[in-house]
């Protein structure tokens, strides 16, 4: 029988400020983070007037891609949180 892995994407946006992304993009805690989680993560920022539900944003919103299987990428957004939030 063969072990079928799905891999896949998520985002999520990160209730933080852009500042906070740039300094995670350069953490050496985050390689730890996908080397522990075997995640891909990047960050991005989602443009303005991008909302949901009719709200207006006035700036772009930070946000983490995550790749891999599930649970990689449950654990990478965990760590990612955990860091950016800490």
């Amino acid at each position: 029988s063969v072990m079928r892995i799905r891999l896949g994407v998520i985002s999520e946006e990160l209730p933080v400020k852009a500042d906070v992304v740039q300094r995670l993009e350069k953490s050496p805690f985050l390689k730890q983070i996908m080397l522990a989680t075997g995640s891909s993560i990047r960050f991005f920022m989602k443009p303005a007037g991008t909302a949901e539900a009719g709200k207006s944003r006035k700036r772009s919103v930070p946000c983490v891609l995550a790749g891999g299987s599930l649970q990689e990428r449950w654990r990478g957004l965990q760590g990612v949180k955990i860091i950016a939030l800490g």
